[in-house]
C-alpha cells in the first residue's frame, strides 16, 4: 500500500511537502520521505501502471497537474490537465484533486474539488465537488468534464462548522456499481454521497 500525505513544518511559509508512506498490512507504515520536493500537496498516485509508468496528480495552485515517473522516485513531464474556470460560479478560483482516480470501462473519473470566494485566493470561499474523466490510456487527456458541481454546501453541517461552507473529499470507492464519495462537512464531520455509475457513463455518452 502507497499513501501519499501532506507533510507540514511550519518554519517559514510554503513549509509544506508531499510525502509518501508503503506498508504491507495498512497498520505498521514507512516513511519514504518527500515526493516533490517543492511547496505542493493535494496529490495522488494513479492505482496502477499505465504503459508500464507510475503517473501522479498534484496541485500547484491553482491547477491540476500530472507527472510520471518510473521508479516512484523521480517525477518528470509535469503538466496541467485541468485548471480553474474564470466564468464558473463553483470553480472560479482554483481546484484539486479529491480522492485517487477511479478505473472504469470508460476511463478515468476524477473527483475533484472546486473554489469559489471572494478574493481571489478563495479565502472564505465555498468548497465544492466536481467530476471529470481522463483517457483511460492518456490521462493527459481530459475527455469529460461536467460544468455543475456534484456536491455543494446545502445542508446545515456543510455550511456551518469550523470551516464553514465546504464539502471537500480524499477517498471514494465503487461497490455494487455505485461510487460513494466520503467527504468532510465544514471541516466539521464526515458525510457520505453516493451515485449510480451508469449515470456517470450516460452522461458521458
Amino acid at each position: 500500500y502507497h499513501m501519499l500525505y501532506t507533510g507540514y513544518g511550519a518554519r517559514f511559509k510554503g513549509d509544506f511537502r508531499i510525502c509518501r508512506a508503503i506498508s504491507k498490512n495498512l497498520i505498521d507504515w514507512e516513511k519514504q520521505g518527500m515526493v516533490l520536493d517543492e511547496p505542493n500537496k493535494n496529490a495522488s498516485l494513479f492505482p496502477k501502471k499505465i504503459n508500464k509508468k507510475y503517473y501522479l496528480l498534484h496541485r500547484r495552485e491553482p491547477n491540476i497537474w500530472l507527472a510520471e515517473s518510473t521508479d516512484m522516485k523521480n517525477w518528470e513531464n509535469h503538466q496541467i490537465i485541468m485548471g480553474p474556470k474564470e466564468e464558473s460560479s463553483w470553480e472560479k478560483y482554483k481546484i484539486g484533486i479529491a480522492g485517487a482516480p477511479i478505473e472504469t470501462d470508460f476511463g478515468w473519473i476524477l473527483i475533484y474539488h472546486g473554489v469559489s470566494g471572494k478574493d481571489v485566493d478563495g479565502v472564505n470561499g465555498t468548497y465544492s465537488l466536481g467530476i471529470a474523466v481522463l483517457d483511460k490510456d492518456d490521462p493527459s487527456k481530459v475527455i469529460f468534464r461536467q460544468e455543475e458541481p456534484i456536491l455543494t454546501p446545502e445542508l446545515d453541517w456543510e455550511i456551518n462548522g469550523m470551516v464553514p461552507n465546504v464539502v471537500f473529499s480524499t477517498g471514494n470507492i465503487i461497490k455494487n456499481n455505485e461510487l460513494y464519495v466520503y467527504y468532510c462537512g465544514a471541516d466539521t464531520v464526515i458525510g457520505v454521497a453516493k451515485v449510480d455509475i451508469k449515470k456517470i457513463a450516460d452522461e458521458i455518452k
